[in-house]
């Protein structure tokens, strides 16, 4: 009898707990279930009726990366993020007679005839899925507004989606564009698309910006500069193709050292003129392994006296990996490179890593320089030349646009002068007449 009692127990204990999760997973699946998105037809139906009523519809792109969000093992979190999503579009959709789609997976694409500033609401409204410690997803929204009849859905949703990717790429928070603010998105999608072929084409040419002996103010050297043949781009701002290059470690290390084979080979065909040669790098390229080695084996191949040419490294952050950067260094001073840090002053190099890269040049980022118009900020600037010749380098001004800031620069013992104010970036003849008229 006692075993039965047992028996019956345990078998109620059983049923009991079939019951209670029976109901627990129904109640799960039901605080889980999706957000009703309408169909992609019922999205292109809404956006030209909206186009034919008014002359004006938005379309959105909101491009959704889910962070190390495995389906099977974090379902819950998955289904939340998209459910917050969700909940957002539909608010927004009801209060202004918009239609959505999913697409590409757990993609949106969003219609609506709602103004600028509140599809501008609408994006910011996303902000809080992009960050914090509830962050599951990194969202990226583009907004195309078609304007009398521009377009029809396919071509506007495409505009929202390359203005998704801008973002994406930009690392802005949203782009909201129509008619000409389209350009913007297009041609630094183009630009990303064609930099390996200008490369590969031989589409750059240098332009040089000398440098001046702050005590005789004659030309020490040069900084090599890249541009783009306008014959063979629509005119790309030098800011432009950098940006897009500055996005890829290995693009960059690409353009960097095919910019410095140009650098070297104008070094030994001026060979007689005796000045150094600044080539820029990105720290990016001297955060790779054997980039110093290849840097080493161009000039090598060239023939380039290494005593007159300067690896010019920009500022940064070195992302854990400065032991590279440093071994880099090392090699390329060892061999008989200078190095110069630039734009010391901004903030991202770490005194600990300037003392342990030990450039023979220190460059002072144009802010200092710029900010020392009263005596706070002169004692900034006084401050950092000081440093950079505590470390026996010599100083390096840059960005110099008036007589008034030569003189400051003077007056705080800079050693090198570079900016405006002295010469604009010129090509090969004109230097040639400048280095003639100064002896």
């Amino acid at each position: 009898m006692e075993t039965v009692i047992i028996l019956l127990g345990a078998l109620i204990a059983v049923i009991s707990a079939v019951v209670f999760f029976g109901v627990f997973e129904k109640e799960k699946n039901a605080e889980f279930n999706m957000t009703e998105i309408s169909s992609i037809a019922r999205a292109e139906n809404v956006f030209e009726r909206l186009a034919e009523k008014d002359g004006e519809c938005t379309a959105i792109y909101i491009g959704m990366f889910y962070q190390s969000l495995y389906i099977n093992a974090d379902s819950d979190k998955l289904i939340k993020a998209r459910l917050s999503a969700e909940k957002k579009i539909k608010e927004f959709c009801g209060i202004f007679g918009g239609a959505s789609a999913r697409v590409d997976g757990n993609n949106y694409v969003v219609v609506w005839g709602a103004p600028r500033q509140e599809t501008e609401r609408f994006c910011k409204s996303f902000s809080g899925l992009n960050g914090g410690a509830e962050s599951f997803a990194d969202v990226s929204i583009g907004a195309y507004i078609a304007r009398g009849g521009a377009c029809d859905f396919q071509t506007a949703a495409g505009y929202a989606k390359k203005a998704a990717r801008f973002v994406k790429n930009s690392g802005t928070e949203y782009k909201i564009c129509s008619g000409r603010e389209l350009d913007e998105v297009i041609d630094n999608e183009n630009i990303e698309k064609n930099i390996e072929k200008f490369i590969d084409n031989d589409s750059f040419y240098p332009v040089f910006q000398p440098y001046y002996d702050a005590h005789t103010n004659k030309i020490l050297g040069c900084e090599v500069l890249s541009r783009l043949d306008l014959d063979r781009t629509d005119g790309v701002l030098p800011s432009e193709f950098l940006q897009v290059i500055k996005r890829d470690k290995e693009l960059c290390v690409k353009f960097d050292l095919y910019t410095f084979k140009k650098c070297c080979e104008w070094s030994v065909k001026n060979a007689d003129k005796k000045i150094s040669v600044t080539c820029n790098f990105s720290r990016l390229t001297l955060l790779s392994e054997n980039s110093a080695s290849d840097i080493i084996d161009i000039a090598q191949k060239t023939g380039a006296d290494f005593k007159r040419i300067i690896i010019e490294i920009e500022d940064g952050h070195t992302d854990g990996e400065f032991e590279i950067l440093r071994a880099n260094t090392a090699l390329l001073k060892k061999s008989g490179f200078k190095i110069c840090l630039d734009d010391f002053g901004k903030g991202n190099t770490a005194l600990g890593e300037l003392s342990e890269l030990m450039p023979d040049i220190i460059g002072i980022d144009k802010s200092v320089l710029y900010g020392a118009k009263n005596d706070c900020g002169e004692a900034v600037f006084g401050g950092a030349v000081r440093l950079a010749k505590e470390m026996n380098a010599l100083v390096l001004c840059e960005g110099i646009e008036t007589e008034a800031q030569a003189e400051s620069a003077k007056k705080a013992e800079c050693d090198i002068l570079q900016g405006y104010f002295f010469c604009k970036p010129v090509n090969a003849d004109t230097l040639e007449n400048l280095l003639k008229n100064q002896f």
